[in-house]
């Protein structure tokens, strides 16, 4: 019978810790930058109603945001949002929402990524949100609850 040696078992150890490190769904600081058209100020306001999304992009930590509903002068809904690395190697969008009680959503985990458009998909519900970069500077968010009849769109110009 052989025995394997310290040097042995060692140099499997390391062999096994760097291929179970390499699982896919890990996101890159590229792929951070596969988003990075998302950053600015987005808008559209019909009927006297604006409806706005402001991100901004850092390569080291992802993006953050803010995404509000106002009515003149009155903030009628007003979110906090990040996108960055979450635990075991993902890419997480999370909000809060209130300014006297604040309110976390569910972590969102990217499930999509492509040139112009990604979609976060709900940890516990089957929400989905996906955001589209439009021609001529335009941003369409497409939110879907649990079934097709129940999705929310709007189409937001750059400013």
């Amino acid at each position: 019978m052989k025995r394997f040696s310290f040097t042995k078992c060692a140099l499997l150890i390391a062999v096994t810790l760097m291929m179970s490190s390499c699982k896919p769904g890990y996101f890159t600081r590229a792929q951070f930058e596969k988003m990075e058209w998302l950053e600015g100020t987005w808008s559209s306001t019909e009927q006297g109603i604006t409806i706005a999304e402001i991100w901004k992009f850092n390569a080291e930590r992802g993006f953050s945001g803010v995404s509000f509903i106002a009515s003149e002068r009155d903030t009628l809904y007003y979110e906090r949002l990040v996108v960055k690395q979450g635990d075991k190697r993902t890419m997480v969008m999370e909000s809060e929402t209130g300014q006297v009680q604040i309110e976390s959503s569910e972590p969102m985990l990217l499930i999509r990524l492509k040139k112009g458009s990604f979609t976060f998909k709900g940890t516990n519900s089957g929400k989905t949100v996906t955001y589209k970069n439009l021609k001529d500077q335009a941003l369409q968010i497409v939110i879907r609850e649990q079934t097709e009849e129940s999705r929310t769109k709007y189409e937001l110009k750059k400013q």
